[in-house]
């Protein structure tokens, strides 16, 4: 997934993005304001002060504010590019490994046909427990 290099504020929330691959591409911003932390980004002058985050690869605000990589790449290009790997090394947002699941489980579902069935049936079955060979007695 190529890291975001570029990042240009625009009018209306919306973002220019540019990825270190060359590909570019607008951002509709507003989708993903919602908690606290989004907030101050209603505000223009706050909202223009969007940076690249060099370690992380994406975008941020002073507050922390920040979009996962891997969503904006999407929303930009309509390349989907989450995997699991990806979403726990950037720990998006502070996401736990079912919330990650949430979004990578449709993408998987959709291109094996049933792979978000199958791994709820596999949470839901209960452990086998480990049983012993019974000792003979001399």
């Amino acid at each position: 997934m190529p890291d975001i290099v570029a990042v240009r504020p625009q009018n209306d929330l919306k973002l220019w993005i540019e990825f270190e691959n060359g590909e570019s591409g607008m951002l509709d911003v507003r989708p993903h304001i919602k908690g606290p932390v989004f907030l101050p980004l209603l505000d223009e002058k706050f909202f223009a002060r969007v940076r690249v985050d060099e370690e992380t690869g994406t975008i941020a605000w002073p507050n922390g504010a920040d979009l996962c990589s891997d969503v904006i790449y999407y929303e930009v290009t309509g390349k989907k590019t989450m995997t699991r790997k990806r979403l726990e090394r950037l720990s998006c947002h502070g996401q736990k490994t079912e919330e990650a699941d949430r979004q990578i489980l449709p993408v998987q579902a959709r291109k094996s046909g049933g792979v978000q069935v199958q791994r709820a049936a596999a949470k839901k079955a209960p452990k086998a427990k480990p049983t012993r060979a019974p000792v003979s007695k001399k």
